[in-house]
């Protein structure tokens, strides 16, 4: 998954995103990101803040017969897809997805997704449940997570991180975070997860819910 990142503060004027968004004006830090994607499935996250969290704000574009699978934290399920009608331009169900909330997009054919919006600055909070999270950084922002003091993550001894393999269509060993050594493990040894632009990312946890709070500014 390949990505591209623009930020533009204060008065802003964007051209050629798309032709419904000719000219997007804001005196918030804009920006888009392009999310190059392949056939198959494509774990992603929202890393902009658009007008609204429906799919068709978040996602306006996408190849006909597409696929949106969202994680349901409660119910440790996912929940029905949402699959865009390129006729219609729009997805059934219009599901939602807000900024830091991971999904799994389902492409009939390599696609770019743009996504297009405000630059989340300030507090900012994403809610790690008591089990399986499918989530992703809350900025347009590769960091690595690195426990208690890296971007404010919260790991825990024992939480594991699962991310998917495009290109395999798998998830890779799942890396584990070793309390005692302040550091995460996997197959070959100690490995830091940094998960990419728009990258959606499984957090296993076993030791309660808990909160990730950073604060992002980009001046």
């Amino acid at each position: 998954m390949r990505t591209k990142t623009l930020l533009l503060t204060a008065a802003v004027v964007m051209t050629g995103i798309a032709a419904s968004q000719a000219q997007v004006y804001s005196v918030n830090a804009v920006g888009y990101v392009n999310l190059s994607l392949g056939t198959g499935f494509n774990l992603i996250s929202n890393p902009l803040q658009g007008t609204n969290d429906s799919l068709n704000t978040v996602i306006p574009v996408a190849p006909d017969g597409t696929q949106v699978l969202t994680w349901n934290p409660v119910s440790q399920h996912f929940n029905s897809a949402s699959i865009f009608d390129g006729d219609v331009g729009a997805w059934f169900p219009n599901g939602t997805l807000p900024v830091g909330q991971g999904a799994f997009v389902n492409l009939p054919t390599p696609t770019t997704l743009t996504f297009v919006g405000d630059v989340r600055q300030g507090s900012l909070t994403n809610k790690i449940s008591n089990s399986y999270t499918l989530m992703g950084n809350m900025v347009p922002q590769a960091i690595a997570l690195t426990g208690p003091g890296g971007a404010g993550f919260p790991a825990a001894d024992g939480d594991q991180y699962l991310a998917w393999n495009p290109a395999t269509q798998h998830y890779n060993a799942a890396l584990i975070y070793d309390g005692d050594a302040g550091a995460w493990f996997g197959p070959g040894g100690a490995a830091t997860p940094t998960p990419a632009v728009g990258q959606g990312f499984f957090i296993l946890t076993g030791s309660g819910a808990r909160d990730w709070t950073r604060s992002f500014t980009v001046n």
